[in-house]
């Protein structure tokens, strides 16, 4: 079950404004590079299926570490030690960050969620995770035509924002919040 504002229907401003937001993003993964690897890169939640008035832009990007992971994550552990690397996110908080500085666009007030994990530890849930209807996968690396894959998110004056818990557990991944 969908869940929906009691509230009148929006313009699709707000909308509009999170697909510029997203034309930034994707356009950042085509033109920058990253020591983590970006494979897919999912949106989903009320942006995916149309709400004209999105609470957020809710993203999942697929990684890979990159070939010198061991090394940088042996690097991490001996700068930070064990416990205090861990605390800190590992070397993948650093991946993450960099993804965050790269989506980032100055002077927008609208902020989105990613969640971004590596390829190995959601191998096992990918399929669960993928068969809800509302994930649209807009950019990979095999195929970065994403501006007809954007264009196909027509707005549905009828959708709203899911209730919070109707979605599936993702407290394992780590979540950014980019304002």
């Amino acid at each position: 079950m969908q869940g929906t504002a009691n509230r009148p229907h929006a313009s699709p401003m707000k909308h509009e404004a999170h697909t510029e937001r997203l034309r930034h993003v994707l356009s950042a993964l085509c033109t920058t590079t990253f020591r983590a690897i970006p494979l897919e890169l999912y949106v989903f939640g009320s942006y995916a299926r149309g709400a004209p008035n999105p609470g957020d832009l809710d993203l999942w990007l697929v990684y890979d570490n990159p070939p010198t992971y061991k090394a940088e994550y042996r690097e991490h552990v001996a700068k930070h030690g064990v416990f205090e690397s861990r605390r800190r996110g590992g070397i993948h908080a650093e991946y993450h960050g960099e993804f965050n500085r790269a989506f980032k666009k100055r002077g927008k007030d609208i902020t989105y969620d990613l969640r971004g994990e590596q390829l190995e530890s959601i191998r096992n849930h990918t399929d669960e995770i993928l068969s809800y209807s509302d994930f649209v996968l807009l950019w990979s690396k095999d195929d970065q035509d994403w501006e007809p894959k954007l264009q196909s998110i027509k707005i549905n004056p009828d959708e709203g924002r899911a209730y919070r818990n109707h979605f599936f557990d993702l407290r394992g991944y780590l979540k950014i919040g980019i304002a």
